[in-house]
């Protein structure tokens, strides 16, 4: 019996850190899903060679600060100018808000955010999972002490789901992991953005991203 081959995901590297850029590309290389296409070290070099890439690379990771310019900006304003946006994995040294809004007002889905401090290939595994499948993954290691906030208002079993939910999990993920139904956890979820007043959010902004961000304190809670 034949089994179907999945295509390979495309993966262009955009990393100033000569150690980790050659530790990653290596790891790339050595995942049966991926294909390693091509390594910039500025963002320069990564408009510059673009052109021969630019449609059929299916994932981006890049480095937020680079020597001549932002990772982030370089990525978006590319894909911006192709009409399309593309799953992105993001490394930075410095949690900003202002990034990750960024990547929310123009990725609703299909995005990871790391922090480089403590990550590890397992986590990046993990990010680029999330990011090619439309989900959001933000690293726990940029959750700030106000997150605390909001499990006084969700229940043990909500914040454990929300916490995967913020980890990268789909639905079906979540399921498997807590032993229970896929309804259960989109009604859990349903029950969350209630209580975090962010059901009502308008069709542009994704209450899954929205819920993830005020769980791990990077957005005020809502009255």
């Amino acid at each position: 019996m034949s089994h179907e081959v999945l295509p390979k995901v495309p993966v262009v590297l955009l990393e100033d850190e000569l150690m980790m850029g050659e530790l990653l590309q290596e790891w790339i290389c050595s995942q049966p899903d991926l294909e390693f296409v091509s390594a910039h070290h500025s963002v320069t070099d990564f408009h510059k060679h673009a052109p021969s890439w630019v449609q059929r690379v299916g994932l981006v990771a890049t480095d937020m600060r680079l020597p001549d310019g932002d990772g982030l900006d370089a990525v978006l304003s590319l894909f911006s100018d192709q009409k399309r946006t593309i799953p992105t994995v993001v490394f930075s040294g410095k949690a900003d808000m202002s990034d990750i809004q960024r990547l929310q007002e123009q990725m609703p889905s299909g995005w990871s955010f790391l922090s480089k401090s403590g990550t590890s290939l397992k986590k990046f595994r993990q990010a680029i999972d999330a990011a090619v499948n439309g989900l959001v993954m933000i690293d726990p290691l940029i959750q700030s002490a106000s997150s605390n906030d909001v499990l006084k208002r969700i229940t043990q079993q909500e914040a454990e789901v929300l916490r995967c939910v913020a980890g990268g999990q789909s639905n079906i993920s979540i399921a498997e992991t807590q032993f229970m139904s896929v309804k259960s956890v989109e009604r859990i979820l349903t029950h969350i953005y209630e209580k975090l007043r962010v059901a009502g959010d308008a069709k542009e902004t994704n209450p899954r991203v929205t819920a993830s961000l005020i769980y791990l304190g990077l957005l005020p809670m809502r009255d």
